[in-house]
């Protein structure tokens, strides 16, 4: 399996990602998600661009492949 598809759980929210979609903020790595929400709060607007759209692993995936 390519390692950038590798399932990572996320450190701040406990959810899946893919590791290759990992974003950097603030010194910190996070999943789409929480990147989104971190944004959001530091720059106190909506975070406008779909970049961060996709489809997210699930834990019946993870099952699968384990």
């Amino acid at each position: 399996m390519d390692s950038m598809n590798e399932f990572v759980r996320c450190k701040h929210c406990k959810n899946l990602e893919y590791y290759g979609e990992y974003r950097w903020l603030n010194g910190r790595q996070l999943c789409r998600n929480c990147y989104k929400a971190e944004y959001q709060t530091y720059h106190g607007k909506v975070y406008e661009w779909n970049d961060l759209e996709g489809e997210r692993p699930k834990e019946q995936e993870r099952m699968i492949k384990s």
